[in-house]
């Protein structure tokens, strides 16, 4: 697919999904810079666009890649974020980086309200029209964060709690157990 799609985005380099597209097949053959590449450029042409076609959420992938991207390598994503929630502020999993962020810098207060609600989503009643999303943000992906969050603010019961609430749906629920185990004899010691 990566050289029909380069060949097709030669001709059309308003297509942002195919930029997304392009990003993912260079992430999945193990070319990650070849894959922030693509990205980059494909919000460079989203910036250009009038402000009408910008706004569909569809285009908030190319976002979302770049900055997991950026995210697991350590670097700095403000700047990228704060400008992918100014074209799309009701994007849930822009929401869910957003606290991502805030908890890696200890910045508790600021994601705990965004886990709170994620994790209120109904999945079996929610709909998002225009984008589809992982039900794992509204579970065990924001349920985690959450308890990492509450065991780095030393309330530690609620982190048992939400690790095990995390341990029903993660794909490793041993690892959920053991760290709400560890949270609960942190509370037992403090009690003692």
């Amino acid at each position: 697919n990566i050289p029909l799609l380069r060949e097709y985005l030669a001709r059309d380099q308003d297509n942002l999904f195919c930029w997304w597209h392009l990003g993912e097949c260079l992430r999945l053959a193990g070319d990650e810079d070849g894959a922030a590449d693509a990205w980059a450029h494909g919000i460079a042409r989203h910036r250009l666009l009038d402000d009408e076609p910008r706004r569909g959420m569809g285009n908030s992938i190319l976002y979302l890649a770049l900055l997991k991207l950026q995210h697991g390598r350590g670097l700095a994503v403000d700047d990228l974020l704060a400008e992918a929630l100014q074209w799309f502020p009701r994007n849930l999993a822009l929401q869910w980086m957003v606290a991502q962020v805030s908890v890696d810098r200890g910045d508790h207060a600021t994601a705990r309200p965004i886990l709170e609600r994620l994790l209120a989503i109904d999945t079996a009643t929610f709909f998002e029209p225009e984008l589809a999303y992982d039900t794992a943000l509204f579970s065990h992906l924001s349920a985690e964060l959450l308890a990492l969050g509450a065991f780095r603010d030393a309330r530690f019961g609620e982190a048992a709690r939400l690790y095990r609430r995390a341990a029903e749906t993660s794909p490793n629920p041993e690892a959920c157990i053991v760290k709400a185990r560890l949270a609960e004899l942190r509370a037992a010691g403090d009690q003692s």
